[in-house]
């Protein structure tokens, strides 16, 4: 018995001290940011196809959809039409009706890159809401269209988190 309480005693000190361990901390998940994009479409005078987007509008909505691809997921998308003011159809209602027209090209152009069309509301203005007053004297109809383009408009508001 003696030998064995010996041994015991003997393997103890071989062993090295016990290591108390540390808490393992996990750190929290970063803070999901909220993420706002913004983007404006132009179109020709009385149109409202892909086709008759200007190029830098366009290149606005490709920069968008490619933010959406870094990360980005898509709370809501708000999609607002505008038209000018000129209107040699007649019809009430007409700018109107091109304002929404605009802003479903838009919503197009957006679910065909893959955004849901779920998140998209819209509002249409039709020629309410004019960012360019254009009221001086013009030479030709074309130089007074080209000066209202900033109203041939199709506001995109995205939110989203990151």
């Amino acid at each position: 018995e003696d030998q064995l309480l010996e041994a015991e005693r003997a393997a103890q000190a071989c062993l090295p001290p016990p290591v108390a361990l540390a808490p393992v901390v996990t750190p929290a998940p970063e803070a999901s940011k909220t993420v706002q994009l913004a983007a404006s479409v132009v179109f020709d005078f009385d149109k409202h196809t892909a086709a008759h987007m200007r190029a830098a509008g366009r290149a606005e909505l490709d920069t968008l959809v490619s933010g959406l691809k870094n990360g980005v997921n898509v709370n809501s998308v708000k999609l607002t039409g505008h038209a000018d003011r000129l209107n040699s159809t007649g019809q009430k209602n007409y700018n109107q009706q091109l304002s929404q027209k605009r802003a479903n090209t838009v919503r197009e152009y957006l679910v065909a890159r893959g955004v849901d069309p779920t998140l998209i509301s819209f509002e249409y203005r039709g020629d309410t809401e004019p960012v360019a007053a254009c009221d001086g004297p013009f030479k030709t109809k074309q130089a007074l269209q080209e000066c209202l383009l900033p109203n041939r408009r199709v506001q995109v508001q995205l939110s989203g988190s990151r």
